[in-house]
């Protein structure tokens, strides 16, 4: 898989202990942040999502968390990953139920670094999985809402004139394949074509 599919952030603000994790992940492209405010940062102001973030829970400026949740928050399917100490069970529940955290891998243990490298590995192709279950998804709805809305347009054509009924397709046809029906119906309100439009709230969403 190509390095920019393989993109990771990693947040430590032990400096000895992020550049042992940023060497254990050579073959994936890993950003780094030192504190939880750089990382919010960088989520923030970056073009592409990562696929994976992994985060310390306790950092010199607030909680590993707040980073995974601001992710959860704009780039749902990027995989969260905590890798912190295990001597705060309450703080782990706090990030496992707000961030709704993938893994959380105890940086003491004997693999850790094992460990987070096979989560790492997990979550990219994790990442690919959402990718695609969400598109398909996206894909049949849409499809839904083609099959029903190009039955209750065609039904439009007993109430008005040959020339507005073809006026209303071409301008609601490039909307089709992107969008839900409704898109196209603000579409034919803000051509003032307002009796059209009430027609087919009225007639055409009636079985809907």
């Amino acid at each position: 898989m190509p390095h920019e599919h393989r993109r990771i952030l990693v947040v430590e603000d032990e400096r000895s202990v992020l550049d042992l994790i940023v060497s254990s992940l050579d073959d994936f492209d890993v950003t780094q942040a030192e504190s939880r405010d750089s990382a919010l940062d960088i989520i923030r102001s970056t073009a592409s999502p990562f696929q994976v973030i992994v985060t310390d829970q306790h950092l010199g400026d607030g909680y590993g968390n707040s980073v995974l949740s601001e992710a959860l928050f704009l780039h749902p399917h990027t995989v969260r990953v905590i890798f912190s100490g295990a001597d705060d069970a309450v703080s782990a529940a706090q990030a496992i139920n707000e961030s709704r955290v993938d893994r959380y891998i105890d940086k003491g243990a004997m693999n850790a670094i094992s460990d987070l490298r096979e989560a790492c590995a997990w979550g990219i192709n994790e990442y690919q999985r959402r990718v695609a279950v969400d598109r398909s998804s996206t894909s049949s709805l849409v499809s839904w809402y083609e099959r029903i809305a190009l039955e209750r347009f065609s039904a439009l054509r007993m109430y008005l004139p040959d020339s507005t009924h073809a006026r209303l397709w071409e301008m609601w046809k490039p909307a089709l394949p992107s969008a839900p029906p409704i898109s196209a119906l603000n579409l034919w309100r803000d051509a003032n074509l307002e009796v059209a439009y009430q027609t087919f709230l009225r007639e055409g969403f009636r079985a809907l």
